[in-house]
Formats: C-alpha cells, structure tokens, sequence
C-alpha cells in the first residue's frame, strides 16, 4: 500500500522544461552528435518518442542556438531502476523500434536504498563495502561509454545521447554532474 502511494506521487510523462542540451560534438557551427538531459519521456504507459524529439529540438535551439539534423540515431541513457513508473514500457518500446535507436538500461540503485537507513549502515559504509556490495553506480564506466558514443563521427547517421531517470533531478544530475 505504501509502495503504491509512493509511485503514484511521483511524475508522470515528459517535462519539457526539464530537457536540456548538454554536450555537442564536434563543437562549433555544425555539431554532429549531442548529449541532453531530461526526466522519463514514457507518458500514459508509452514511450513518447514525439514529445521527445520536440523538447530536444527546443532545448538545442533556445539554449545553443542549434538545430538538430532531421535524421539520428537516439540513444536513450536509462538511469531508472525497474520500480520506476514506465521503466518497462521504455524497455519494450526500444525492441519494438530498433530502426529508430537503442536504450542502454543503466539502473543507478544506490539511490533507492538511503545507506544510513539501513540496518547494514556500519558494515556497509564503516567498511567501505556499498559499492561491493552491489550497489555502485559504475560512473566510470559508463561516462566512457557515453563520451565514445558522443564523440563517434564515423557513425552513418548523427547520435542524440538522452540521459533520463523518472525525474530527471537525482540519479541523472549525478551522471551529468560527473560528465
């Protein structure tokens, strides 16, 4: 019951104020790959990939005065766990769509289990064993991951990395922050 309330207090749908455009490679007049930020684009248990598209394009010009090319391969940066509103639908959407891009499902768990309130507190962060024990969120990684994809020309078409958690604040501020 609990559970219920709380993923029903959570947001729903896309946010458009919370797209930004963070990265663009090459830089200068003509970039080719981008890199946005955002929260979770599935609205109504669909993935928007419409709504999606437009937030960028808006971001990318109101904020760099930039465009968009008409044609791109979407790489969508999941960060959400699998307790996340629409965490599924996204999942579905991608292997129904392969033409149109691919997610890389990244779950950043650390943050749904708070450390210190848990009765593991001392062994886990006394002995420095939360990442060990299954909870790291594999930041280097995955950043090196994210910079290959960005800064890859050789690709036939442009790539637009979207880096999302459901609400677009905690888990994708850190891996954006640590970009």
């Amino acid at each position: 019951m609990l559970l219920a309330s709380m993923l029903a207090a959570l947001p729903s749908g896309l946010d458009p104020a919370r797209v930004h455009l963070v990265d663009v490679h090459p830089r200068g007049e003509s970039p080719h790959n981008f890199l946005f930020r955002g929260n979770n684009p599935v609205t109504d248990g669909h993935f928007n990939l419409t709504a999606l598209v437009d937030a960028m394009r808006a971001a990318a010009a109101s904020e760099c005065a930039t465009s968009l090319p008409e044609a791109f391969l979407l790489v969508d940066l999941d960060l959400e766990n699998p307790s996340d509103p629409g965490f599924l639908a996204e999942l579905r959407y991608w292997r129904a769509h392969k033409d149109q891009g691919y997610a890389l499902s990244w779950p950043i768990y650390g943050s749904a289990l708070d450390v210190s309130k848990t009765p593991f507190e001392k062994r886990l962060v006394t002995k420095g064993t939360w990442a060990i024990d299954g909870h790291a969120d594999y930041l280097p990684e995955r950043l090196a991951t994210t910079r290959a994809l960005l800064l890859n020309e050789s690709a036939a078409l442009p790539t637009v990395l979207y880096a999302h958690c459901n609400a677009g604040c905690d888990r994708t501020g850190e891996f954006i922050g640590a970009y």
